[in-house]
């Protein structure tokens, strides 16, 4: 799974179990995003390059946990970049988010929004560039211009990738009193039989790697307990994906063309973005407002 969409992800499942978030530990942020979310989502953004803004943003933002957590959603994404363009994402709901430290992260952030919403000075766009050209590449060929990229999905979706599935089946106990650890001793046993496939798929290509390996979904009657243990594997650019054990099956493979990235800058409209990037990467591209 893609870095910032990990986080993401990370901090909306806490969301749903009342599980306060940690204070984060974050690279040298280069630059601070905002953009929208879920709700009214618009190419409407904000890029912070002050360096005494930034350290402000970290504390009162990303070494502030959540209070407490809630599951009706964000409407704001706060994106520290590093100098390779990766992003740690932070979500925030205007309404009722509560922090540890609550005195402050509101007034500093409503200034923010505000800007965005009605002196707008930077718009935030999808770019779709091929796969053969690098992340590193498209930072590097982009330092100069007015758009800065950044990667909120992470940069593993240009790579070559499968998704496997591994089904663990397992008789239920007549016993209605074993039927939970029976449940659980099926799933555990799932995943540690993916888990042994994925490390030596890993170990043939050097370079692969693999998201969370867990269970999504299964069944539970009939004298049968049944998990689905899944994941992704990508592999490096240009690397064949290659065979597979018959015991999983390959639920999606897929070597993509081209992968998104995100820019921000001061430039209004698609068309602006598409005529700039293009100049600077020397390559076709496709723009599309940020949603």
């Amino acid at each position: 799974m893609p870095i910032v969409a990990l986080l993401i992800l990370l901090l909306l499942s806490a969301c749903d179990d009342g599980a306060p978030s940690t204070p984060s530990k974050l690279p040298p942020t280069n630059a601070v995003i905002i953009v929208k979310t879920m709700f009214d989502s618009d190419e409407k953004g904000l890029l912070i390059t002050d360096r005494k803004a930034i350290d402000e943003l970290r504390d009162v933002v990303a070494a502030n946990p959540h209070a407490a957590e809630h599951a009706c959603g964000y409407h704001w994404l706060i994106c520290f970049r590093d100098a390779t363009g990766q992003v740690a994402a932070f979500a925030h709901n205007q309404d009722c988010e509560e922090y540890q430290r609550n005195w402050k992260v509101h007034r500093v952030l409503k200034r923010y929004f505000f800007r965005i919403r009605w002196h707008p000075t930077h718009f935030a766009f999808n770019v779709a560039v091929p796969s053969s050209l690098a992340p590193e590449q498209v930072v590097a060929r982009t330092a100069r211009g007015p758009e800065l990229v950044f990667f909120l999905d992470g940069t593993d979706l240009r790579l070559p990738r499968i998704k496997l599935r591994l089904t663990e089946r397992s008789p239920i106990p007549e016993d209605r009193s074993q039927w939970d650890a029976a449940a659980e001793a099926n799933r555990a046993r799932g995943i540690a039989r993916l888990t042994a496939i994925v490390a030596a798929i890993e170990k043939s290509v050097a370079g692969a790697h693999h998201t969370t390996i867990d269970n999504n979904g299964g069944m539970f009657g009939g004298g049968t307990t049944e998990d689905f243990i899944e994941t992704t594997v990508y592999f490096p650019y240009g690397t064949p994906i290659p065979d597979v054990p018959p015991e999983v099956t390959i639920l999606e493979r897929d070597v993509p063309a081209s992968y998104a990235v995100q820019v921000i800058g001061p430039l209004r409209s698609a068309a602006e973005v598409k005529k700039t990037l293009e100049a600077q990467l020397r390559t076709p591209v496709t723009v599309t407002p940020y949603r």
